[in-house]
């Protein structure tokens, strides 16, 4: 019997193991996907919407550390046959 119990609470702690790497797992796919969001509408929005960015980085921006990554920072000029829209295309 003894055995038995042993056995199973060796299993448990195998089993809370797994479930915790899993949750960590998914927790840190979570993270990846939200940042590859952020890259991908900043991205849009610098290229897009640079209007918007301007007015978000000089009034929105509370941080200095986050200011200052935008230092000098000016839109790129739209590439040939290129036009900046106001608004999101449909």
């Amino acid at each position: 019997m003894a055995t038995r119990i042993e056995t199973l609470k060796k299993r448990k702690e195998e089993i809370d193991l797994k479930l915790k790497e899993m949750v960590a797992k998914e927790v840190k796919r979570a993270a990846t996907n939200e940042k590859r969001q952020k890259i991908i509408l900043g991205g849009w929005l610098m290229k897009h919407r640079p209007d918007l960015v301007n007015m978000v980085v000089q009034n929105g921006l509370e941080r200095e550390q986050d200011k200052k990554a935008f230092a000098g920072w000016e839109p790129l000029p739209p590439l040939k046959g290129e036009e900046v829209t106001e608004t999101p295309p449909q």
